[in-house]
């Protein structure tokens, strides 16, 4: 070779170093960042198997084993397939099985399509044929793994719950069974795990498996019946989770239930016989056994005063107890009695051990706001109670007058304030023989006339006459009363049955006759000594104030 001829190839292979030289610093080749792994230099690695699930040689893998296998790198899912990735066992061809991959974590899952059988060894094969998604096989590939599958050792019962030929086991029994091996908590269904009544059909219950006590649980969903026999059945449908039946299946075992005692009275509030109770009290009783609580109501369990009518209270019960919380307060220096009657059933139909249970207690004393009404006097629990509320008062002296009469206009005031109608003052009375105003009260009487007139309670002897000073008859104030209910809800007076006897009789008024029957009917001449009063005769101050507390109570 001449001379010039050597210049010319040492300058071509100097320019073909330079080249490469340039392309290695400035790495103008690299792949794109996260096709796959890259040197420092910028060349492309292949993918490695990070972690297997179960890992090489596994013991006691369940029948169910899926299989996972972890990458370092994104892989091309289409590689990933039953034929790139599969299962089989060392003597037979590839199992059926699904094959995914989850891109966020670089793992490919195997599913085989059947349970394994236990006591058997199972490999996995990933293939060459597997890619990164830069294209590059794993590295080792093809790689295999393996793992074992449990023994093929039948489950065996360790204990069952109760015991077999239990006796007086309670009717809230629930029934177990415990294994020595991990059970498939999915093969206990109501038709491989269940109970009946001796000779009766399969009776509900829910059914729960608890792995870590290895334990399967059968509660029935209802109280079973007291002295019973009941057999519990295990059949061989319920497998471990190595796929075996359990050993000795079906499994059968039987219990008695106990002979249930009625319900008896744990304990009474007020205690019987107690004094001094509060006027608010709330009487309660509580039981040993689980009642029926729809059987406690306000026919079964009750509050009256002795020899006389049922308390207004709001009852509530439960599985062990029962209250009685009056509505309004009691009246004092009066003795009460509860009662529960036979209608009071436990779960099992039992009426309490006594009954009908009554006991009494007496509220306490309290001192009379007048000086001329007696805490015995036949309605001073009447006039305490209005007082207390506002509704009537008594005189400058200290007096209530309960013997005094009550005039029409009166009457009117303390309807109004017992019912709690609002009195603005812009009322227009419509009788000209109301004067405006009566003493400190700017509203009485004209005013209170007024609402009760609009309201259709009160009515004028003309459409312009009241004769607010006319004492009001008992006859007048009951059928005002009555109205005063209509007014609010026609619906809340009970009609009487066309065989109620009234104590007078209605023939007596055309106007108010039958408005006199329908009030005692309903409770609202309660305490008023009718037999004694004419209706037509003018009301004292000390019966308008039981009438008027008996409406309260009423409406209450």
């Amino acid at each position: 070779m001449s001379g010039r001829n050597m210049k010319r190839w040492i300058g071509l292979f100097a320019a073909i170093a330079i080249i490469t030289a340039f392309v290695l610093l400035t790495g103008v080749f690299q792949v794109l960042p996260g096709s796959g792994a890259e040197t420092a230099a910028g060349a492309v690695s292949a993918p490695q198997v990070v972690s297997t699930d179960p890992v090489d040689n596994q013991p006691d893998c369940p029948i169910f084993q899926t299989f996972k296998v972890t990458f370092d790198q994104d892989m091309d899912p289409a590689t990933l397939t039953g034929t790139t990735l599969y299962i089989y066992v060392a003597s037979g061809f590839p199992l059926p099985a699904t094959v995914t991959y989850d891109v966020a974590t670089k793992t490919a899952t195997l599913v085989p399509l059947a349970k394994l059988t236990a006591g058997s060894t199972y490999f996995v094969r990933l293939s060459v044929n597997v890619k990164s998604s830069a294209g590059l096989s794993v590295q080792g590939a093809p790689l295999t793994w393996y793992f074992h599958t449990l023994p093929a050792i039948p489950p065996r019962v360790l204990g069952k719950s109760p015991v077999d030929g239990a006796v007086n086991c309670p009717v809230s029994q629930v029934i177990s069974i415990t294994f020595d091996s991990q059970m498939d908590g999915t093969k206990f269904t109501p038709f491989s795990f269940y109970f009946a009544k001796r000779g009766g059909p399969v009776l509900p219950a829910t059914i729960t498996y608890d792995a870590p006590t290895m334990t399967a649980i059968l509660k029935p969903v209802q109280i079973l019946d007291e002295a019973s026999t009941y057999d519990v059945t295990l059949i061989g449908t319920a497998t471990g989770i190595n796929g075996m039946f359990v050993y000795g299946a079906p499994i059968t075992w039987s219990f008695n239930t106990v002979l249930v005692q009625p319900p008896s009275v744990i304990t009474k509030t007020p205690a019987d016989g107690a004094q001094d109770q509060p006027l608010d009290i709330v009487s309660m009783i509580t039981f040993d056994r689980d009642m029926n609580k729809s059987t406690i109501t306000a026919d079964s369990f009750y509050l009256q005063k002795v020899g006389g009518a049922r308390v207004d209270t709001i009852m509530t019960a439960n599985e062990r107890g029962a209250t009685l919380t009056p509505k309004i307060d009691l009246d004092p220096s009066t003795t009460y009695q509860v009662t529960l009657t036979a209608d009071a059933k436990s779960v099992k139909g039992e009426s309490v051990i006594g009954a009908p249970i009554t006991w009494t207690f007496k509220t306490k004393a309290i001192t009379s706001p007048y000086s001329d009404v007696s805490t015995s006097y036949r309605y001073f629990a009447a006039i305490y109670q209005l007082e207390k509320r506002g509704i009537i008062s008594g005189f400058s002296n200290g007096t209530f007058r309960p013997s005094s009469l009550v005039t029409r206009q009166q009457f009117a005031k303390m309807i109004i304030k017992a019912l709690g109608v609002p009195v603005s003052g812009s009322e227009v009375c419509p009788f000209t023989d109301v004067v405006d105003q009566v003493g400190t009260d700017p509203l009485y009487p004209s005013k209170y006339v007024a609402v009760g007139a609009i309201r259709g309670i009160i009515q004028g002897k003309t459409a312009t006459l009241f004769a607010p000073n006319d004492n009001v008859t008992r006859y007048q104030a009951i059928t005002m009363v009555i109205r005063a209910i209509d007014n609010i809800d026609r619906g809340l007076l009970k009609t009487p049955h066309p065989g109620y006897q009234a104590t007078w009789d209605p023939s007596l008024s055309a106007t108010h006759g039958q408005n006199a029957r329908l009030a005692e009917f309903n409770g609202l001449l309660a305490e008023l000594p009718l037999s004694q009063l004419n209706p037509a005769g003018a009301m004292t101050r000390g019966e308008v104030a039981q009438l008027l507390w008996n409406l309260v109570k009423f409406l209450q």
